[in-house]
C-alpha cells in the first residue's frame, strides 16, 4: 500500500499521456520524469501528503521509506524483493530494493535511498 504520492513530474507527465497529447513512448522517456515538485530544503515545504489517521501495523508487517529512485520499480517488483528476503531480514529487503533500481539502469536516476522497518511480534 503506497502511502503518498510520487512528488516528481512523473505522474503529471503521464497524466498528459493518458489525455492523449503526447505518446506512452515519450512520457516514459522524458527526462523530466524525475525532477521533483516537491524536497525537502530547510526552506517551507509546499507539497504535503499525509494521512491524519495512524497506521496501525501487526507482526508481521514491512515499513519501507525511500527517496524517489525506487519509483523507477513497480510495485510488483517491490512486493518481491520484500517477499524473498523477508526471512533474512530489513536489510536484506533494503540491499535488494538498491539492487534492483541499479539493475533497471534507469536514465537520469541519480540516487536511491531505503530504509526497511519489519514489525515483530512480541
Amino acid at each position: 500500500m503506497l502511502l503518498n504520492e510520487d512528488h516528481s513530474l512523473a505522474p503529471q507527465i503521464d497524466e498528459l499521456a493518458a489525455a492523449g497529447k503526447i505518446s506512452w513512448e515519450a512520457a516514459q522517456a522524458d527526462p523530466r520524469r524525475h525532477y521533483l515538485r516537491s524536497a525537502l530544503t530547510g526552506s517551507e515545504i509546499e507539497l504535503i501528503d499525509r494521512s491524519r489517521r495512524p497506521l496501525a501495523l501487526e507482526p508481521g508487517d514491512v515499513v519501507i521509506l525511500a527517496s524517489d529512485g525506487i519509483q523507477t520499480l513497480p510495485q510488483a517488483a517491490i512486493l518481491e524483493a520484500v517477499q524473498q528476503c523477508a526471512a533474512p531480514g530489513p536489510e536484506a529487503i533494503a540491499e535488494a530494493l538498491i539492487a534492483a533500481v541499479a539493475a533497471a539502469g534507469e536514465p537520469y536516476q541519480d540516487n536511491t535511498t531505503v530504509v526497511v522497518v519489519t514489525v515483530r511480534p512480541d
